[in-house]
């Protein structure tokens, strides 16, 4: 049995209602960076104590800490973007909901996180995007292209999903088309 690197599950559940069409998008989850990134934040925190330990010092021997005080703010800060990116990895969830009268869109972590809307006289369409030209990866000095699925809209588009798959966006495209495809032609 070997060890799965990525979710092999499907990350795309379509839910129709009545008068809805809900897609929920999981973000895509490795064991290795996982891991990784649960040693980077032991590791991070480790600093973070050692710090506290050393504005002690600092404060017993009549020195300001003025660098281990900053030290901690962005130590705190760097904590909070940890945990958050966590909880994003472990209960995260891009909820789309297509309506006769718009698309909602809502990034969510459980039950909490800000939603997006576009009525469906602006909405234009999805687009999946093979290669998105505002996301950068380089290995080895090559840039490796990124994937992405956009919402257009007259107000201007923006990114929904990156690293998503043709097969998953495809997915999307076709269940929000089935909920709004009878009023506007979605490319």
């Amino acid at each position: 049995m070997a060890l799965a690197l990525t979710s092999s599950s499907p990350r795309v559940r379509v839910i129709p209602g009545q008068g809805v069409t809900t897609v929920v998008i999981v973000p895509r989850t490795g064991v290795v960076s996982f891991v990784a990134m649960l040693a980077v934040f032991a590791f991070w925190s480790f600093g973070g104590l050692f710090a506290m330990l050393m504005l002690e010092v600092a404060n017993r021997n009549g020195d300001s800490g003025a660098f281990f005080r900053i030290w901690l703010v962005a130590w705190v800060v760097a904590e909070i973007v940890f945990l958050l990116t966590i909880a994003w990895r472990l209960f995260g969830r891009i909820v789309v909901e297509a309506r006769a009268t718009g698309l909602s869109v809502a990034r969510k972590i459980l039950f909490f996180g800000p939603r997006s809307t576009v009525p469906a006289s602006a909405f234009s369409g999805l687009s999946f995007l093979p290669d998105d030209p505002s996301r950068r990866v380089k290995v080895n000095g090559r840039r490796i292209p990124q994937s992405a699925l956009t919402v257009r809209a007259t107000t201007g588009s923006f990114r929904l999903v990156s690293g998503i798959t043709r097969e998953d966006a495809d997915v999307v495209v076709a269940a929000v088309r089935r909920r709004l495809g009878k009023a506007r032609s979605l490319a």
